[in-house]
């Protein structure tokens, strides 16, 4: 019982189930892209493997930031850490429930006069994130990219550091 694909989108509510005309389009404009081989848009890659060393061993910046009615992120800090500038093309990749975005040339995300980033509703969703909420933004000025939380996963970083300081399980020179 799984939905159908449609020009490239797969439908989270199957046909039949009630909907019809309008109703359809409004459904399919709201259902995620798929993955679907042979697709025409390129899809630039960013190797997350190393992430977790690149993050121990470099400097890190750190902001909160509100994801506004038009999906914008904003932090001058941060952004000017990362040297980014109005107009810098971004592309996004993916770990678990987090974005990572990295300036590339013929990235699909930019950043506005205002320094504003907007984000797609399909990385919003990703991220866990809605209009109104919280966004947890961790910069790494060596390697360029920055990295996008919900308030989830920054609930869940400080209750592992406590969980482990209260273990006594501290790392030397931390």
């Amino acid at each position: 019982m799984g939905g159908e694909v449609t020009a490239g989108r797969r439908s989270l509510v199957p046909r039949g189930m009630g909907f019809s005309g309008v109703d359809d389009a409004v459904v399919e404009a709201l259902n995620y892209p798929s993955v679907i081989s042979g697709s025409r848009r390129q899809v630039t890659t960013i190797n997350l493997g190393d992430m977790a060393s690149r993050i121990d061993s470099a400097e890190l910046g750190c902001a909160i930031s509100l994801v506004d009615d038009r999906g914008r992120i904003s932090s001058r800090h941060v952004f000017h850490q990362l040297n980014w500038r109005p107009h810098i093309r971004l592309t996004a990749s993916f770990g678990r429930n987090y974005a990572v975005l990295k300036a590339v040339p013929d990235g699909s995300l930019s950043i506005d006069d205002k320094l504003r980033l907007r984000l797609p509703a399909g990385i919003l969703h990703y991220c866990d994130l809605a209009s109104g909420e919280r966004a947890f933004l961790v910069a790494v000025p060596e390697y360029n990219m920055l990295v996008v939380h919900s308030r989830l996963n920054l609930e869940e970083m400080v209750r592992s550091f406590h969980r482990l300081k209260l273990n006594g399980q501290q790392t030397e020179g931390r």
